[in-house]
């Protein structure tokens, strides 16, 4: 015997409507990582699309690659796995915003140019990659500094939320909402500012800012 997968693309589009117009204003990430969790990144960002979507994001660099050929200028994708200088290159070349968690490879990515469009990472408590708050100062003025030379651009502030318990997701916001003023204090711009995924977005609209990041949810 074997085992079959059947996608209903109408569906997908109704969930997504449905979804984006309970986070309105907030855009609405759609998540396409591992071949969009192996549905297809292909038919599913073209449905999608269809359903309004205008943010795409995924862990892998060829997913979110794969979503940023369907959407074209229809649609920015965001992908937030540290990865290699050769696959940093391919990612920007290719159109898509990096997150970046980590000094290093801030540098990384600043030598890289282009400039690379970036959404910084603060760690909020999951420990899944981020900076830490107390080098989180140190780290904005230093982005603020390559923005300065044309080497990135700051288009947004993100992080994790652990979804443990309303109480462990109000101290992560807490912490978001000051990580997001040292930024601004720093010089930085961002537009975007988006921390809750599939079950914080859906509960608690305080936590939606400017996006939200929905997957299998």
């Amino acid at each position: 015997m074997s085992a079959e997968l059947r996608v209903d693309l109408e569906q997908l589009r109704a969930n997504v409507r449905a979804v984006r117009e309970r986070m309105a204003p907030a855009e609405v990430l759609v998540v396409i990582k591992d071949d969009a969790y192996g549905q297809g990144v292909e038919p599913i960002v073209g449905a999608a699309l269809d359903a309004g979507a205008r943010w795409f994001g995924g862990i892998d660099v060829d997913s979110a690659v794969r979503a940023k050929r369907v959407a074209g200028d229809r649609a920015r994708v965001f992908c937030w796995m540290t990865v290699s200088d050769d696959e940093a290159r391919a990612a920007i070349a290719a159109g898509l915003e990096l997150g970046v968690g980590d000094a290093a490879y801030l540098e990384q990515v600043a030598a890289i140019g282009g400039p690379a469009t970036v959404h910084l990472k603060i760690d909020t408590g999951l420990r899944r990659n981020g900076v830490r708050p107390e080098r989180w100062r140190a780290f904005c003025a230093r982005a603020a500094e390559h923005e300065r030379a044309g080497r990135i651009r700051v288009a947004g502030i993100w992080s994790h939320i652990a979804e443990a318990s309303d109480s462990d997701d109000d101290v992560s916001r807490a912490l978001f909402d000051a990580a997001v003023t040292v930024a601004r204090g720093e010089g930085l711009s961002p537009e975007t500012r988006h921390l809750a995924a599939s079950a914080a977005a859906w509960h608690r609209p305080e936590f939606r800012y400017e996006m939200v990041r929905i997957g299998a949810f």
